[in-house]
């Protein structure tokens, strides 16, 4: 009898049905609907990198599984595998930025960081170390603070874990230690042109000596900087502008999240967002 039950909890059909149902952490990063009841989302699972699953019957009224899976909610879920996308079976919240909704300025950098994640972090590879700034940034954003220097914060963390780190310190062409002077991002050569190789790239981007300040206390000090320091809004948007022709160059693609956040504020520049 022994060595019948041991057989049978070991055939292929049981240990096949077993590994079709899995457990993860994930993150919501997207969504889009499915037929007339259905919702695929894009998830950064903590163990399993970005991938995309099917929540059945999520857009129906009575869906239990809906309330748990808004934008930017980290939960612990069940899957089981599908034949194209995996199935959302269980969901359980562990966190729930709930005062994002309140503030649109929040809530359209949350959007950024999201976005900018899902175009730089491939699917399913295994990103423990982006699940975890991506938690710890939406954690902060849900706090009182500047939503725009921690979306500048982010993007340059995320740069670096995904291989892609803008180097402040030395040219990209010649590698000499940059100086106290205005340089060149330059979009082709992928980082940072001092003067004497600036004409490696023509269309490249000038960096004042303060931006390039700004961006060098970001990545040494970390999150610990952003509640330490203001940035006035020339040199804002000289900052995001760098770092946004660096990114479009890596995932090749614009990036609208904070479109709608830059026409309010265009528009009513007294506005509070």
């Amino acid at each position: 009898m022994n060595d019948a039950a041991n057989t049978l909890s070991e055939s292929p059909a049981l240990t096949s049905s077993r590994d079709r149902v899995y457990r993860t952490e994930a993150i919501v990063l997207s969504r889009f609907d499915l037929g007339e009841t259905d919702r695929i989302f894009t998830l950064l699972t903590r163990d399993r990198g970005k991938i995309r699953a099917v929540a059945k019957g999520a857009r129906r009224p009575t869906s239990k599984l809906a309330p748990s899976l808004e934008y930017f909610t980290r939960s612990r879920m069940i899957l089981s595998r599908g034949r194209d996308l995996d199935v959302i079976t269980s969901v359980e919240v562990i966190e729930r930025p709930d005062e994002l909704g309140s503030r649109i300025d929040a809530f359209s950098h949350a959007c950024h960081l999201a976005e900018v994640t899902n175009k730089l972090v491939p699917e399913e590879q295994d990103v423990p170390e982006v699940y975890r700034l991506l938690s710890a940034a939406l954690s902060e954003l849900d706090r009182p603070g500047d939503p725009w220097l921690l979306a500048r914060w982010y993007e340059m963390a995320l740069l670096a874990l995904t291989g892609y780190r803008l180097d402040l310190y030395r040219c990209a062409n010649c590698g000499n230690d940059l100086r106290a002077e205005p340089n060149v991002l330059g979009v082709r050569s992928g980082g940072i042109l001092c003067p004497d190789c600036r004409s490696v790239d023509p269309n490249g981007r000038v960096m004042s000596v303060n931006a390039q300040k700004i961006l060098r206390s970001l990545d040494r000090n970390g999150m610990g900087e952003l509640r330490r320091i203001s940035v006035e809004p020339l040199l804002a948007g000289e900052i995001e502008g760098t770092l946004s022709i660096y990114i479009r160059s890596i995932a090749e693609r614009d990036f609208s999240s904070l479109k709608v956040l830059r026409e309010i504020r265009e528009a009513a520049p007294n506005y509070d967002v």
